[in-house]
């Protein structure tokens, strides 16, 4: 999965992720060439269906993933667009002070009126 992606460590776990995942792998292959090529960063997975997270977070479901961005060069709130923008409809992209967290679809969303919509994507602050 995700076969263009760095992995931080073996303790990331893919085990049970939605097929949404492998189904959308050619944006998620523009999404790796993007930080390679504009942003200058290696695209590393930190965590996806592992580690602890809120209560409700979408990671448990196999519904989220996070990004490393501590080494991208640029406007960071400007590239999470571009990334909402490349998967589009039903992904959620959120930045967060230390990784950009990706989700695919909405139901954990406390408020969901602070969604921002990027062309057929959509991110939230």
């Amino acid at each position: 999965m995700l076969k263009t992606f760095a992995v931080k460590s073996s303790s990331v776990c893919f085990d049970g992720m939605d097929k949404s995942f492998t189904e959308q792998s050619c944006k998620w292959d523009i999404v790796a060439s993007y930080i390679r090529s504009v942003i200058g960063a290696n695209p590393t997975i930190t965590s996806a269906n592992d580690g602890t997270h809120s209560s409700n977070s979408t990671h448990y479901k196999g519904l989220a993933l996070d990004l490393r961005i501590n080494d991208w060069k640029g406007n960071i709130k400007q590239h999470a667009f571009v990334i909402a923008w490349i998967l589009g409809t039903n992904w959620l992209v959120l930045l967060e002070v230390d990784h950009l967290h990706i989700q695919y679809g909405f139901s954990n969303l406390v408020h969901p009126e602070g969604i921002k919509r990027i062309g057929d994507g959509s991110y939230i602050e």
